[in-house]
């Protein structure tokens, strides 16, 4: 008796990505009674940690990639439990600026932690086994973000100060030119606090030289 694929590699790969956001979708609903925050209010605790000069909830809805409708419902529960503040921003005295409270900050580092069965599954991979597949995780997000589906994210791929390869044939081959910071594959950031966006044409660029080291 044969066994005959009926899936394309594509459509399987998706299938099971599909079941691992589903399994950790499972444990944040789980943990809900005790964190007593959902999967959006966390999310956006988490983007708001990395912004210490806060933002609008326009930005907080444009990077999370859901209406302003809904980050304003999460918002007034979040405010209602102390975890973020509302101010007005820095930037345009018209607007309203959303920062964590410290209270948020503490809150936040419970959560970090929480059990996560996806990162104790991630310590069964190999080292190289891990590296790979964080550089494959990238390279979805980023093409995700191409095709549509997800807003653009703050990651190193993206980001003007990305030097990616300057120490090629080296253990930390990539270096930051704002935090003048060389580093890691590890240390690839998929939201960063000091991100800047660069122009289309050198993130392009970047990502052809980001690729040819693969």
């Amino acid at each position: 008796m044969s066994l005959e694929s009926t899936n394309s590699l594509p459509q399987a790969l998706a299938s099971a990505l599909r079941h691992l956001a589903h399994s950790v979708q499972m444990t944040y609903w789980a943990q809900q009674p005790t964190s007593r925050l959902t999967p959006t209010q966390r999310k956006i605790l988490r983007v708001l940690s990395s912004r210490d000069d806060g933002l609008s909830v326009a930005d907080v809805a444009r990077e999370i990639g859901i209406t302003q409708a809904t980050v304003c419902d999460s918002i007034g529960s979040l405010t209602a439990k102390h975890l973020v503040s509302r101010r007005r921003s820095t930037r345009d005295r018209r607007a309203v600026s959303l920062t964590l409270t410290e209270t948020g900050k503490h809150r936040l580092h419970q959560l970090e932690e929480l059990p996560d069965p996806l990162r104790v599954a991630c310590h069964t991979l190999a080292t190289k086994e891990q590296a790979a597949l964080y550089r494959i995780s990238i390279k979805i997000i980023r093409g995700l973000e191409e095709e549509g589906p997800l807003p653009p994210s703050r990651m190193c791929v993206r980001c003007k100060f990305f030097d990616p390869f300057r120490y090629a044939d080296t253990q930390l081959p990539y270096h930051c030119q704002r935090a003048d910071a060389q580093f890691a594959e590890d240390g690839l950031r998929i939201d960063c606090s000091i991100f800047e966006a660069a122009d289309s044409a050198a993130q392009s660029a970047l990502w052809t030289k980001f690729l040819a080291a693969a």
